[in-house]
């Protein structure tokens, strides 16, 4: 893990709204962040255009916030692809993170981050292209991340509370695990690996 990892995967100040988590068409989460991220892009806009006179964006398009999903419960994931995509490629954010799919609906992860990468593929005139981060709580969650194509995998161990399917360890002991078995299994690609929770001081 590296420091400028960050800068590499993202723009600048790349911060996360809450993307919701149900995404049937008539689900209330979807106008919820049609309406935060035509917001995002305002503001942002705005702010660029009175530091330096203008009103465009530096980065092609790609407005410079993260969106976040919790894939747990009733969240419908087979309906992502028709419904929460497009908004997403409408506002173009940097990036898309994914916690908690539920273990007892094991396709859930693929379906949303195969709809994601889908319409990258398919849009090959837009500079659209997300990067995907997974939070997992296993080496096994992150091998299955990794193969499914996450950009970045965050190491969530048993110090950062109540938030897991299954008992892990410590934050301490998974993320050199995860880094361990990323060299070892998918030597050549570039997966960053965040640490959350446990981390109280400098040390």
């Amino acid at each position: 893990m590296k420091g400028h990892l960050h800068l590499r995967f993202f723009p600048p100040s790349t911060g996360f709204i809450q993307g919701g988590r149900a995404f049937k068409p008539e689900s209330s989460d979807l106008p919820k962040l049609e309406a935060q991220l035509a917001q995002a892009k305002s503001l942002l806009l705005q702010d660029h255009a009175q530091k330096d006179g203008q009103g465009q964006d530096d980065d092609g398009g790609i407005l410079p916030v993260g969106v976040g999903f919790v894939l747990f419960s009733e969240c419908a994931a087979s309906h992502f692809g028709q419904t929460t995509v497009p908004i997403l490629a409408h506002h173009r954010p940097a990036a898309v993170w994914l916690f908690a799919p539920d273990p007892s609906r094991p396709e859930t992860l693929g379906l949303v981050i195969g709809a994601l990468r889908s319409h990258s593929n398919s849009n090959s005139n837009s500079a659209w292209n997300p990067r995907i981060v997974v939070q997992v709580g296993t080496v096994a969650a992150a091998r299955e991340a990794a193969s499914l194509g996450a950009d970045v995998i965050v190491a969530q161990g048993v110090d950062a509370g109540g938030h897991g399917f299954v008992n892990v360890g410590s934050f301490v002991s998974l993320v050199p695990e995860i880094k361990d078995m990323l060299q070892e299994e998918f030597l050549g690609r570039e997966i960053a690996v965040w640490a959350a929770g446990g981390i109280a001081d400098g040390r």
